[in-house]
């Protein structure tokens, strides 16, 4: 009987021991994920695959949305609530790139911080450990050629810069690093091969910004609708060139249900070539579905956008951060500022049987 009991014990003892060690692994752990805007597909499309990529590797995932507040300010009171719930790590899609003032907390409590898709101006100094991004300018450089030769049947050289793309340009928020680095690889390094049609400037300084809440399709609609009369009208430009899909579909969608401004998505500029181009970038769904049924007779849809690989992205940045997080338990503090980020790779999506 005591031999049996003492088997019983042992078998008890390394059954406590193996409760032990699973409750002290990772679960409960979280790690934050604030998000610029949750009104966006690409967004929403990375929040859930970031959800379940973070449960595979032990980790919840707890989601913020910041409403597109360019101020910063809701991205201050989503970096608190996610010290409060204790997020072993905080990985900040910023709506305002101008200033760091929302992750200081978290830096100062040495809280692994990470840049995702968009990331923090530099001269702002300490913003974060990492970066993960779209490889965005050399992807829009690559969108730009691919509609030059559409327009005028060859690519952009040294000999044809007379040959000029007319863009009608809109932003979301020209202070916005994912949409400058957009607008630096389509308009400022093909300038001599673009006109401007809409608020002329210089450098970043150029084209019109919607407004209310900037990411939406329908604020950008309604400045291209009340745009459409003027001087600077899109009806005069071969393309209009959106700093992100949700504002492509909004002026595509702007222009579909007026008669009055429908017949430029076939009209033509005084050398006979075809207008009526609209451009995104982002690749969700819904406008992939759009640029799959753009059609020379059907011709009221996105011509281009640039898919990111949200999934790898929002991988990566877990990644990285569950490794920031293991080599902080081993007391090593993250970084708070980091020169360059990663980059992955975009694609350009062009309707189907277009030559690229």
């Amino acid at each position: 009987m005591k031999k049996l009991m003492t088997i019983l014990a042992s078998v008890n003892l390394v059954s406590s021991v193996g409760v032990s060690v699973v409750s002290c692994g990772n679960d409960g752990d979280s790690i934050g994920l604030l998000i610029s805007n949750f009104n966006n597909a690409y967004f929403q499309n990375m929040m859930s695959s970031g959800k379940t990529y973070a449960e595979s590797k032990g980790y919840k995932l707890n989601t913020y949305d910041s409403q597109a507040d360019v101020s910063g300010a809701k991205d201050q009171t989503n970096v608190q609530s996610s010290i409060t719930k204790d997020d072993k790590a905080i990985i900040i899609n910023p709506a305002n790139v101008k200033n760091n003032k929302a992750i200081k907390p978290a830096l100062d409590e040495n809280i692994p911080v990470l840049n995702i898709d968009t990331e923090y101006d530099k001269a702002v100094g300490e913003r974060g450990a990492a970066g993960f991004v779209s490889e965005q300018t050399k992807a829009s450089q690559q969108m730009f050629k691919d509609i030059y030769k559409k327009i005028y049947g060859e690519l952009p050289s040294n000999d044809n810069k007379e040959n000029k793309v007319k863009v009608y340009a809109m932003w979301s928020n020209q202070d916005n690093d994912a949409e400058r680095k957009r607008f630096q690889g389509f308009v400022l390094d093909n300038a001599d091969w673009i006109e401007i049609v809409n608020r002329k400037g210089e450098g970043f300084n150029q084209g019109s910004v919607a407004k209310g809440n900037e990411n939406t399709g329908d604020a950008a609609g309604d400045v291209l609708t009340d745009e459409w009369n003027g001087k600077e009208s899109a009806n005069n430009a071969h393309i209009i060139w959106a700093g992100n899909d949700p504002m492509a579909l909004g002026m595509k969608k702007a222009i579909d249900l007026n008669e009055g401004m429908k017949s430029w998505f076939s009209s033509k500029d005084e050398k006979g070539k075809t207008k009526g181009y609209i451009a995104g970038f982002d690749g969700s769904d819904d406008v992939a579905n759009d640029v799959n049924s753009w059609s020379e007779t059907s011709r009221n849809h996105i011509y281009a956008t640039v898919k990111q690989e949200y999934k790898k992205i929002v991988e990566a940045a877990i990644d990285k951060a569950i490794e920031l997080i293991d080599k902080k338990n081993n007391g090593e503090n993250p970084s708070k500022t980091f020169e360059k980020s990663t980059e992955i790779d975009a694609t350009v999506m062009l309707p189907p049987n277009e030559n690229k």
